[in-house]
């Protein structure tokens, strides 16, 4: 059962990627320049607001994917909320207005989640709306006349995420960009090191949004939906984040690795697995050896870790303190603390697993795992294999060290892996044509 809506008028159309893209650079100029002065924030926030009005839906989700990296600075103040915030809420009130359908289960388990957090609510309004919208930016991203090809929506996100890296790097001789993104310290042997974030206000974020960015590169390159500029980003990726410092980063660098010579073996690219295989062998050596300095505070990390609390760096105790919380009062992991909880002792869970049950609680979590099932709608009429699930499973992992849920990419990240997973990459070209022109069809009927 679906509620239409008649009300729909056709978006303003350029057919010109370049014209985006380039519109997309000056947005981001503008953001940078708005740490500066708040003037050239203003200036961005009404030209993005315009584009979003105007632009048809699925540009406008690209542009958010290219510009998310930037929301951090995005500001007019260092220490006020986003404009990004502003600007999805925005998106969410266009794309209700001209939507002909809402499914009405959708709408239904939405509604009663809403009035589940408010409940439960701690007096943090803006909290409350951040989550509010996850859910309904998501069942809107994947209508078929929203939702963009996979190639160009990965393109989107890597191409912002890696110029906020390059800005990132003049972090120091731009003014006032001290006050915006603070990077965090780190101790190897030769005492502290400080951690590369871009743009992103934690390290391990950033690291994660490297990551998959790179896992949707190298599935398109080994699906033969992009040429060798996949291993340009896979060089330019280990750079920016050898330099995080991050453990995690490491880690799952080394998972990818080995699983893209899995991809490129299962999809007979033999000679290109030989070539990858040795090129990742004697950097391991010279990474091992210290030859490559940028690795050797990572590695410094690792060694200098002597138990599981330092491994983790502190992890584990702050995972049992909520852990403990938590199943003292079995109200508290069956209803959770409500979205506007503070956090304990002053540290999140690391863990968005965790946020869940301690701001969600268990009742909660379903409630959101309902929804978001109901807000989730694929085309995939082939086999869901091992491309589509790979950038779900190194997310999975990743959350697992991250608190991710209140973080302002979580949603993004939910649309990312799902489209993934949901992608037909066995359709050939014709055929996916003619699946969006069936597509088209059955929402006009």
């Amino acid at each position: 059962m679906v509620l239409h809506n008649e009300r729909y008028r056709k978006p303003l159309t350029i057919h010109s990627p370049k014209m985006h893209a380039a519109f997309y650079v000056l947005l981001a100029a503008l953001m940078v320049l708005g740490v500066i002065t708040s003037l050239f924030a203003v200036l961005a926030f009404v030209l993005f607001a315009a584009y979003v009005l105007l632009a048809e839906s699925k540009k406008v989700f690209l542009s958010l994917f290219f510009l998310m990296p930037f929301a951090h600075i995005f500001k007019l103040s260092s220490g006020s909320t986003s404009l990004f915030t502003f600007i999805e809420i925005i998106v969410l009130v266009k794309l209700v207005l001209q939507a002909k359908k809402i499914n009405v289960k959708f709408l239904a388990s939405w509604l009663i989640l809403v009035v589940y957090l408010v409940v439960g609510f701690n007096m943090n309004v803006s909290v409350l709306i951040k989550q509010a919208m996850i859910l309904p930016l998501i069942y809107f991203f994947f209508d078929e006349n929203n939702k963009p090809d996979i190639k160009p929506l990965t393109l989107s996100y890597a191409n912002g995420l890696l110029l906020s890296s390059l800005v990132g790097l003049f972090r120091d001789v731009i003014p006032n960009m001290d006050k915006f993104v603070i990077y965090d310290k780190a101790f190897d042997i030769e005492g502290e090191v400080y951690r590369f974030g871009a743009l992103y206000s934690d390290p391990n974020y950033y690291s994660m949004s490297l990551i998959l960015v790179l896992v949707g590169i190298l599935v398109l390159y080994a699906r033969n939906r992009m040429g060798g500029v996949a291993f340009l980003y896979y060089a330019v990726v280990a750079f920016f984040g050898a330099i995080t410092v991050s453990k995690s980063f490491v880690l799952m660098f080394a998972i990818v690795t080995i699983a893209n010579i899995y991809l490129l073996i299962r999809n007979k690219k033999m000679v290109g697995a030989l070539l990858f295989s040795a090129s990742v062998i004697v950097f391991a050596v010279l990474i091992f050896s210290g030859k490559i300095e940028m690795f050797n505070s990572t590695l410094d990390r690792f060694s200098s870790s002597q138990n599981l609390l330092e491994l983790t760096t502190g992890r584990s105790r702050i995972l049992q303190k909520y852990w403990t919380y938590l199943t003292e009062d079995v109200r508290r992991i069956l209803l959770g603390a409500g979205v506007g909880a503070n956090m304990l002792g002053a540290a999140v869970a690391h863990n968005t697993y965790f946020d869940f049950l301690y701001y969600y609680g268990m009742l909660g979590t379903v409630l959101f795992a309902v929804s978001l099932s109901f807000a989730v709608k694929t085309n995939n009429r082939g086999k869901i294999g091992f491309f589509n699930v790979f950038p779900m499973i190194c997310a999975i992992i990743m959350l697992f060290f991250l608190s991710g849920l209140l973080y302002y990419d979580f949603v993004f990240t939910l649309m990312y892996v799902f489209l993934y997973l949901g992608h037909n990459f066995d359709a050939s070209s014709y055929g996916r044509k003619k699946l969006f022109l069936r597509n088209n069809y059955e929402n006009q009927a």
